[in-house]
């Protein structure tokens, strides 16, 4: 199963760097909850867990897999790992609309999910994308666009009075 990483801008967490490929962690292996010894990831479903608390300016999201091997402990709501493997870094926009096509919690709910966090962060060119699937639900939309102009026309042009 792939998880999903959101990455500090830098890429960088703790003193390491990510690169596509297996990543180690060097810090001593632990099963402890929010601490070190080990890299975090989640499910795709659980991506506006973390989307929305990590880092303000994320611009980049990653697909990952656990390698054989590896020490794996599973949360609720994410992973803890000794390695991960990067299968491909990703635009953050790219995994929001991911979220919306994937649809883990439901067409309608996901893609809504999607578009409000796109409004809310300024991101136009996400909310056209969004605002094409027929099943994004565009009602509670408008509440999210703060005086973003550009937004707001593109939620009018797609049917939202």
């Amino acid at each position: 199963m792939a998880y999903v990483k959101v990455f500090a801008p830098s890429r960088k967490h703790r003193n390491h760097t990510w690169t596509l490929g297996v990543n180690t962690c060097t810090q001593k292996w632990n099963t402890d909850h929010c601490s070190g010894g080990g890299f975090y990831a989640c499910e795709l479903k659980d991506l506006f867990l973390w989307l929305d608390c990590l880092y303000p300016c994320v611009r980049e999201c990653g697909w990952v897999d656990v390698p054989a091997g590896a020490h794996l402990v599973v949360y609720d709501d994410k992973i803890k790992a000794s390695q991960l493997e990067v299968l491909a870094f990703v635009p953050v926009e790219d995994m929001v609309y991911q979220f919306a096509v994937r649809a883990p919690l439901g067409a309608a709910a996901s893609a809504e999910k999607a578009l409000m966090w796109a409004c809310l962060m300024n991101r136009t060119e996400l909310v056209r994308r969004l605002v094409q699937l027929t099943y994004c639900p565009l009602s509670n939309a408008m509440q999210c666009v703060y005086g973003n102009k550009e937004i707001a026309q593109v939620l009018r042009e797609a049917g939202m009075k």
